[in-house]
């Protein structure tokens, strides 16, 4: 039959062998951003959270000392738009032990629907679940990372493009994707670690 020919073909093996290297990669790359997106948002909530109502009252003092001063006014609703943003999305305390747990259940959660790495029709589905899940960790949610871990795991798992594709041209493409994919997401950490580095240099002066 077709399919025990296409089993047999060694090119389709060895692409989808690529596949799936690509795919583990993918996920390595995805939780380091993930991971400093967290640490970002944990400095910048303690920041906020020492500092913000000290930066708040001297920004609006600026504008009291200078009636004409249009930048003034927008510094001071700029910062105001973010302190609020942060005391909305509050980030959890965690213990040690629970932020190890945290890591862990991300990881296991974000290999299950990261949505790169899903064949298409899946592609939109694993996209909210993973946006959820993100939003969760980013925060230290524990209890929320766990129960999307616990759905994925008892659902219908989502499977790999690497284990769906045979045919030759929709392999090639699809790693063609993973690894724009990838090199997106390493200039998007290095804009990450740029903005936090320059983050503590701001906060410190």
């Amino acid at each position: 039959s077709m399919s025990l020919v296409l089993f047999d073909d060694p090119q389709i093996q060895g692409l989808k062998l690529e596949l799936k290297l690509l795919e583990i990669n993918l996920n390595n790359k995805s939780d380091e951003f993930a991971e400093l997106e967290r640490v970002l948002n944990e400095f910048n909530n303690e920041y906020y959270m020492r500092l913000g109502s000290l930066i708040q009252a001297i920004l609006k003092l600026r504008i009291g000392q200078s009636e004409q001063d249009p930048q003034a006014q927008q510094e001071y609703e700029e910062f105001t738009h973010e302190f609020e943003q942060q005391k909305n999305d509050p980030i959890q305390e965690l213990s040690p032990d629970q932020q190890q747990e945290l890591k862990i259940a991300y990881r296991n959660a974000s290999k299950l629907c990261h949505p790169d790495k899903l064949p298409d029709e899946f592609k939109s589905q694993g996209t909210e679940i993973f946006k959820e899940l993100a939003r969760a960790y980013r925060n230290q949610n524990l209890s929320r990372v766990n129960e999307i871990l616990q759905q994925l795991q008892s659902g219908k798992p989502f499977k790999n493009a690497s284990e769906i594709i045979n045919n030759k041209e929709e392999l090639l493409a699809k790693i063609a994707s993973l690894r724009l994919r990838l090199t997106q997401l390493e200039s998007e950490i290095n804009a990450l670690i740029q903005h936090y580095e320059e983050g503590e240099q701001n906060h410190t002066t």
